[in-house]
Formats: C-alpha cells, sequence, structure tokens
C-alpha cells in the first residue's frame, strides 16, 4: 500500500490549541503541536488537541518534552483515534516523505 504524500504542513510551537481558530488551517494535511504539557495538565491539553482536531478535521501530534532526561508525553490524534505514548524516554521524531 503506497503511503499518501504530505503536502502541506503546519507546526504550532507553544500555541494555545483553544485559539486555533485564528491560525488559517485550509489545506494543511497535518499539525504538530509541540507544547509543555505534565501528568497535572494532561488530560487538558489531551481535549484540546482532540477538539482541535476534530473540528478541523486534521490528523494532529501533540508533543512535550519536560525533563533533561527527555522523559514527556506524546499523543496521535486522527478522528475518533487517540494514541498517547506517556513518559517515554527518547527524542521525537517525524519522518515525512
Amino acid at each position: 500500500m503506497k503511503r499518501p504524500r504530505v503536502t502541506n504542513i503546519n507546526h504550532l510551537v507553544g500555541y494555545p490549541l483553544p485559539h486555533i481558530e485564528h491560525i488559517p488551517v485550509s489545506g494543511l494535511d497535518f499539525l504538530l503541536f509541540v507544547y509543555h504539557f505534565t501528568p497535572r495538565n494532561m488530560e487538558r491539553v489531551l481535549r484540546e488537541a482532540q477538539q482541535a482536531a476534530r473540528s478541523h478535521r486534521l490528523p494532529l501530534l501533540v508533543s512535550s518534552l519536560v525533563s533533561d532526561q527527555n522523559n514527556g508525553n506524546s499523543a496521535f490524534i486522527r478522528n475518533r483515534l487517540t494514541v498517547l505514548l506517556g513518559e517515554q524516554p527518547g527524542i521525537m521524531e517525524v519522518e515525512f516523505e
């Protein structure tokens, strides 16, 4: 199966997702959201990310690194699917072909 080609990408660094309506997203294929969130505010951030992904009908990768050991939280959201990788050591990698 051939992977779809991603042609238009936008990234949001530290931008509050509840205000995403102020960013033009028409024509985008994907949103990448890098934000500082911790276990204390993760539930709120994930709700905001899910709402943003659904309202704009775009896949969204949200990621946060919260320590010098590169421990953080990441989630991929598409439609009603949310895949959460919590507190895994490592560096986030996103590859587009």
